[in-house]
């Protein structure tokens, strides 16, 4: 989509679950090994109980909807702040959703805000600016 196409209340959403594949994967490329997303022995005493998704992982299933869909390919991800509400369990599907907040025509920025939730609890929540030609 181009930027003249966009307009405030706009939307996207994706679903996914998060795999034990895609969580060592994740591991592997970031290089973050905490044992509360890798390891059951050492996540059973953590506060949560079991291992839990990286948040970094949760928030890119935003990245993925401005790449695909809203606005979609050619859209550059330049800002984003996140806050994680709750712990997201391996196998547990989360959607992710992001409306047009604002727009800035003197830059082509927009702004989006972003939630995530599985099933009905608020798992994640922030704030992105795109650039869009």
């Amino acid at each position: 989509m181009k930027y003249y196409e966009l307009e405030v209340g706009m939307s996207g959403s994706l679903v996914k679950a998060f795999s034990e594949q895609d969580v060592r994967v994740f591991s592997s490329l970031s290089g973050d090994m905490n044992p509360i997303h890798l390891d059951e022995e050492a996540a059973a005493h953590s506060k949560f109980g079991k291992r839990i998704v990286h948040g970094a992982l949760v928030s890119s299933l935003f990245s993925a909807i401005f790449g695909t869909n809203m606005p979609g390919p050619g859209a550059i991800y330049i800002y984003q702040d996140v806050r994680f509400m709750k712990p997201v369990f391996l196998d547990a599907e989360v959607k992710a959703s992001v409306v047009v907040a604002s727009m800035d025509n003197a830059r082509n920025r927009v702004h989006f805000d972003c939630v995530g939730h599985v099933d009905s609890q608020l798992v994640a929540e922030g704030k992105a600016i795109l650039f869009v030609p």
